[in-house]
């Protein structure tokens, strides 16, 4: 009997953590003597403390990633604007007619840190390990169509058939059933190295203490240590595809307030800002703002085991009852966007309900459900790390309170979400994430009817069987105009039974330094083409 594929929930993205300043490299500051190139040193902000397993099949923890983006190349990526581009691969892969087979190309002469040619077996390795549900993978979930699975997983098999090298620039992935969204899906797992980490249990191979300071990689930087409260320290990878333009970067954990500071002492390069203080760092002499639009969006999900929630009534009065545009215009200062929909609207089109806030439509529409107004709602989140969410939490206690929501704030740490939702033991909570922009069937994991917590991401244990087989029916079709159409239709589907309370997508907002140039603001958790940062003198 096939195991239930478990899918990590992403706890450290939520919000950050009150940590402590933190002094970095030995000076306390970033190297501002004027060198360039591959001599300079960067600073980066770390929103939370991170877990500290830095692999690419560990449970998906927000600051960990960061570091992997920095150490582990991959086939492609996805830019700020949801776009798949190369990275290892030569160019996107080619997919089969039929929707089965999925062919990537190598770029020439890649090699891993330890200066060993770095193929296609690697890719199979990889591929391999991170499909195994035995290697606590968080990525088993999103490879279950491949051919030749189920033997492997029943011993009946030594490889997986459906991962195959023909030569040493050639990976391919071949499918029992059509899903061409698998490319959007896996093909940003990180590459590992075969000759190192083969002969590592496969028992809980994700988190192996090898994670824990990696040797090799193919990032274009080497991990080099890893001081807790502190810093993450990497090092410019001289074996890597392209020139790095940096030697040294120190990724800090510090609370928001605190890497605002240290962008204008020149303390911190790179830092997140939030809305209230784009002002204030555009006030900074040596400190630029970069924003971009992200895929992602923060949401307030309920839990949909408890009775009151299963009405779909009931949660389109939530919306209702909220004015999320006044909250876009007040706590994200006008940067971002209200979101409608758990997909991106280039998916979802506009034909949909925008659930304009009209306090006596939620109370109709609980008054039909029977609401009881007696009953509190536990409202639960990460409180300091992200003011827009602190001011969400806010103005939602106060709007539901008015049409007869009896809402409570409970602020919590991150460590409560792990048991909070294993346990179902909440009623709502306030996260963000989710990069349903660059491949739609993205969404159907978190909203899929089996893939409750802890067996996927569906942390409010959503169910719409309706939507399951449009994701499904999308999955196998090759056509990209009869694909958006499915999404389409499954965007109005999921708009008028919500899986979650969407919110709004707040833009990336990035304090730079001006003396770094090539800074991409990244998508989601992911350094973009990190090796491009240089230092002008």
């Amino acid at each position: 009997m096939r195991r239930s594929r478990r899918i990590p929930i992403l706890i450290a993205g939520i919000s950050a953590l009150a940590l402590a300043a933190c002094s970095g490299p030995s000076s306390g500051k970033s190297d501002q003597s004027g060198q360039s190139g591959p001599k300079a040193t960067l600073n980066l902000f770390m929103y939370q403390k991170p877990v500290g397993v830095f692999g690419p099949l560990a449970p998906a923890s927000g600051p960990d990633q960061q570091v992997n983006s920095l150490i582990y190349d991959t086939l492609l990526l996805a830019d700020s604007q949801g776009k798949l581009v190369p990275m290892a691969a030569a160019a996107a892969p080619t997919v089969s007619a039929d929707g089965k087979t999925i062919t990537y190309k190598l770029k020439p002469g890649l090699k891993w840190s330890d200066g060993q040619a770095l193929t296609s077996k690697d890719l199979v390795f990889t591929y391999t390990r991170a499909a195994d549900t035995n290697t606590g993978s968080g990525w088993s979930a999103y490879l279950t169509n491949v051919t030749g699975l189920a033997d492997f997983e029943a011993g009946k098999a030594k490889t997986i058939a459906g991962f195959s090298a023909p030569d040493d620039q050639t990976f391919v992935i071949k499918q029992s059933v059509p899903d061409v969204g698998i490319v959007g899906r896996v093909s940003a797992i990180g590459i590992l190295p075969e000759h190192t980490l083969a002969t590592l249990p496969i028992k809980d191979f994700g988190t192996n203490a090898w994670f824990r300071k990696p040797t090799v990689g193919s990032g274009p930087f080497t991990f080099t240590d890893y001081k807790t409260d502190q810093f993450v320290h990497v090092t410019a990878n001289p074996k890597f595809r392209e020139p790095v333009g940096v030697k040294d970067v120190y990724v800090k954990p510090v609370t928001a307030d605190v890497a605002t500071q240290e962008l204008s002492t020149g303390e911190m390069d790179i830092a997140w800002i939030s809305a209230d203080d784009v002002k204030t760092v555009e006030g900074f002499s040596n400190v630029g703002v970069d924003e971009v639009k992200v895929p992602g969006f923060v949401r307030a999900t309920w839990n949909q085991q408890e009775a009151r929630f299963k009405d779909p009534r009931v949660r389109q009065a939530f919306l209702y009852a909220v004015d999320r545009a006044g909250l876009v215009d007040s706590a994200l200062q006008g940067h971002g966007v209200v979101a409608n929909d758990i997909l991106d609207p280039i998916w979802a089109g506009t034909d949909i309900n925008q659930y304009p806030y009209d306090p006596a439509k939620a109370k109709e529409l609980l008054k039909a459900a029977n609401w009881d107004s007696s009953k509190v709602v536990k409202l639960s989140w990460i409180p300091g790390g992200n003011p827009d969410r602190d001011a969400a939490a806010t103005v939602l206690q106060q709007q539901l309170n008015e049409v007869g929501i009896k809402l409570k704030l409970d602020q919590v740490q991150s460590s409560w979400f792990t048991s909070a939702y294993k346990n179902h033991s909440f009623d709502m909570v306030i996260y963000g994430g989710g990069d349903y922009k660059t491949e739609p069937s993205n969404i159907g994991p978190p909203t899929g009817c089996h893939s409750w917590v802890p067996d996927g991401p569906n942390v409010g244990s959503y169910c719409n069987k309706q939507l399951d087989a449009l994701v499904a029916q999308a999955a196998g079709v090759v056509d990209p105009e009869q694909r958006a159409a499915i999404w389409k239709q499954a965007a109005k589907i999921e708009n008028a039974d919500p899986s979650m309370m969407w919110l709004y997508s707040l833009n990336n907002l990035f304090g730079v330094n001006k003396r770094v140039q090539g800074f991409q603001p990244l998508n989601n958790s992911n350094w973009f083409e990190p090796w491009k940062w240089t230092v002008a003198g």
